[in-house]
């Protein structure tokens, strides 16, 4: 409900404020995907309560002109985006929905500045962008040793997550769990379509390499 005054951040606070209390889990290992909709929620938690994640992921996701931000704690940060995405423009033209985005350039260049890098954005690249024919950029040498901020574009993918998901399924579509709640959203088809897994194994191998520091 991104047009609404719901608190969510409350909500994702509270939720991990519960998760620590009632579960075995590390604190130091809370990491944070979200796509679409959810990136931006992702990249405003990340910039907001920065100090309760490991590493962040928005996918197919930009925050809306003068928003762009940076973790007040460094984060280090994996963004992924389609080159040919019309709904999530990367480019800061509007997109078929008439709504414009921060470029997915300006995004990245914020957070790495909050972070303090001092070099970037350079070509970066490993065995899952290689696989999925991902061309990517990296700032580094940041304030924390090994803090990266990469941003990997699939130049053929609309708005959905590159590499991953199943063919013929946009990201926008939902699924019958989903109807009553979300009315004026397209109904997802059944998934025949071939699937690919290459954009989770990118997340977390990225993800994997990071612990928060527990002060």
């Amino acid at each position: 409900a991104w047009t609404s005054c719901n608190d969510d951040a409350g909500f994702i606070s509270r939720l991990l404020d519960e998760v620590e209390a009632d579960f075995a889990t590390d604190p130091e290992r809370y990491h944070m995907l979200g796509v679409s909709n959810g990136g931006m929620l992702a990249l405003t938690l990340g910039c907001n309560m920065s100090q309760r994640f490991a590493a962040v992921a928005p996918i197919i996701a930009q925050l809306a002109p003068g928003y762009a931000c940076g973790p007040s704690i460094d984060l280090p940060m994996l963004h992924l985006y389609g080159g040919r995405d019309n709904t999530v423009r990367h480019d800061g033209r509007p997109g078929g929905d008439g709504f414009v985005y921060t470029t997915a350039a300006r995004s990245t260049q914020v957070w790495a500045d909050a972070m303090s890098c001092n070099t970037g954005p350079l070509p970066w690249e490993n065995e899952f962008s290689r696989a999925g024919g991902l061309s990517c950029t990296a700032y580094a040498d940041c304030d924390v040793a090994g803090h990266e901020v990469v941003s990997c574009m699939e130049p053929e993918t609309g708005h959905a997550w590159p590499g991953q998901g199943i063919q013929g399924m946009p990201a926008t579509c939902v699924t019958p769990e989903q109807y009553a709640s979300m009315p004026d959203q397209a109904h997802c088809p059944d998934p025949g379509g071939e699937s690919t897994e290459t954009g989770m194994d990118l997340v977390w191998d990225f993800f994997s390499r990071y612990r928060r520091t527990m002060s």
